[in-house]
């Protein structure tokens, strides 16, 4: 069990990293091997917009969002004294 739970922790970390990171620094190399010109620009939201659709998509599969009126339990009243 504990090397499932050090799976699903660094799972999202390598799931954002790829697109996040490698993809927007490897594209120029990559394009420039391929077509033969280097790109002056590579916008990295191309690479965010897929990754966050894909989570938005398997964290919508895990029921409702909680609230923090769900998480937390509500405060003690504040007591008052009357001196």
């Amino acid at each position: 069990m504990v090397i499932m739970t050090g799976f699903v922790i660094a799972l999202p970390f390598l799931y954002l990293a790829l697109p996040g990171a490698l993809a927007p620094t490897l594209t120029p190399v990559t394009v420039e091997a391929l077509t033969g010109h280097l790109p002056q620009i590579v916008p990295a939201q191309i690479f965010f917009g897929p990754a966050a659709f894909a989570g938005h998509l398997v964290l919508s599969r895990r029921g409702p969002e909680r609230r923090m009126a769900d998480v937390r339990r509500p405060a003690p009243a504040p007591v008052s004294s009357a001196a």
